[in-house]
Parts: structure tokens; C-alpha cells; sequence
């Protein structure tokens, strides 16, 4: 965690991931209202805290299709694949 997440009483970035991934995987055992509801309101959470800077700033976001389709067909976010590449977060 950076000393600006830290100092601003933010959540880490980790935090923010982790509960979007709670919200998408309570959404996808529960496909109702409420859980889309919490899961719109995750990625508003995503969309904001990429606002913020990371390790680096981002520069012009772009996705072929293919990718799309892939990360669509994985129940996956691109924006967290933005966000974790934005914290020079790249897995294992």
C-alpha cells in the first residue's frame, strides 16, 4: 500500500479487487436485482479509484474484441485487469 492510500484512509487496492470480486461471485450464485445492484455499484468503485494514480498512469485504454469476448466469456471485469495493471499488479 502506498503512503497516499495509506494517509487518505482509501482502501488499498487489493481491498477494492477483493469486494468486487465478493459482489461478482454473490451475483453470479444469485443472478437477482439486489446482487446487480451491489455488483454496479463495485464497479463504480473500479471506475472511480481509476481515477486515482497508481504505480504508473495509465494511457489510452483500448481492447480488440477477441479480448472482450474472453474476459466476457470468464465473468470477468476489464476494469480490473486495468486496475491491477495500473498498481503494477500482474499475478503470479
Amino acid at each position: 500500500m502506498s503512503t497516499t492510500e495509506r494517509d487518505s484512509g482509501r482502501p488499498s487496492y487489493r481491498s477494492v479487487l477483493q469486494a468486487y470480486d465478493r459482489a461478482r461471485d454473490a451475483y453470479e450464485r444469485d443472478p437477482g436485482p439486489h446482487t446487480l445492484a451491489i455488483l454496479e455499484t463495485g464497479m463504480d468503485f473500479l471506475l472511480q479509484d481509476l481515477q486515482c494514480p497508481g504505480a504508473f498512469e495509465l494511457g489510452q485504454m483500448v481492447m480488440i474484441p477477441e479480448a472482450d469476448i474472453v474476459i466476457y466469456e470468464a465473468h470477468h471485469a476489464p476494469l480490473a485487469f486495468f486496475f491491477r495493471h495500473e498498481h503494477g499488479d500482474w499475478g503470479e
